[in-house]
């Protein structure tokens, strides 16, 4: 766990319940991990932090998942957490898929009217992507 998340290396010994929760959703994430599964699931991973941690610890978790190899799906509700994260986004609406493409196909050319108008109500304020340049995602 320690070695993708060196800042929980220093509370190494210390109750997982006293930890802040960007660095609490950090050692779920170390703990997924280590279980050596090869699909993740993240069910609204970021939603009980703040934007801006949710933003920084979204892209950190996305370099983690590249760099071990491992697959995750990953749902949320939040299109900038999504622009963030996503190689592919899927767009549903009541339960069908609705389009399913890269983040800058998406936003460039959407496929339905439906899909045009639920993203111009996101703001995407994420527009590169930072650590790409730290993390090779191929």
């Amino acid at each position: 766990i320690y070695a993708h998340f060196p800042c929980l290396e220093e509370r190494r010994h210390g109750a997982a319940s006293r930890l802040s929760p960007d660095h609490q959703q950090l050692l779920a994430m170390g703990r997924i991990l280590r279980t050596g599964a090869d699909l993740l699931l993240l069910d609204e991973p970021f939603s009980n932090l703040d934007v801006n941690t949710r933003e920084h610890l979204a892209g950190d978790v996305r370099a983690i998942i590249k760099a071990t190899q491992h697959t995750a799906i990953v749902v949320t509700h939040n299109q900038d957490e999504a622009f963030v994260m996503a190689d592919r986004i899927g767009v549903i609406r009541s339960g069908h898929l609705e389009q399913w493409a890269d983040p800058d196909a998406l936003r460039s050319r959407g496929a339905s009217d439906y899909v045009r108008q639920f993203l111009s109500n996101a703001t995407h304020t994420t527009t590169t992507r930072p650590w790409r340049d730290r993390m090779p995602l191929d």
